[in-house]
């Protein structure tokens, strides 16, 4: 079919490790902006909630939990990190923003 642009490519080893679908889908999202030159997603909560298919009645302390706990894993069975900064509106977070950046290998010390 000769995909060249606009399509998001990870290993699918990488994902099957996942307990939650929630983290597959977090990790899916930041992988298709890993390669930009300022790889964040940015997105409101109300677009994260439909994303990821988070029912309306989980409070925002849920959504965090469920972000929380996905990038704990990410983290723990991929070689990327991620961090997320929350902004506020008023007294409500509204904007999510995702950074991801390889994980920097340790140096074998071969004296």
């Amino acid at each position: 079919i000769n995909l060249r642009q606009q399509f998001t490519q990870y290993f699918l080893e990488d994902v099957l490790k996942f307990k939650s679908e929630y983290t597959w889908r977090i990790y899916e999202m930041c992988m298709s902006v890993k390669s930009q030159r300022e790889p964040v997603l940015i997105l409101s909560v109300e677009e994260f909630r439909e994303r990821l298919c988070i029912p309306e009645s989980y409070r925002f302390i849920n959504v965090r939990r469920v972000i929380e706990n996905s990038i704990a894993e990410i983290e723990e069975k991929t070689d990327y990190t991620v961090t997320v900064g929350m902004k506020k509106k008023g007294r409500a977070f509204n904007r999510l923003d995702f950074k991801i950046v390889k994980k920097q290998q340790q140096q074998l010390n071969l004296s």
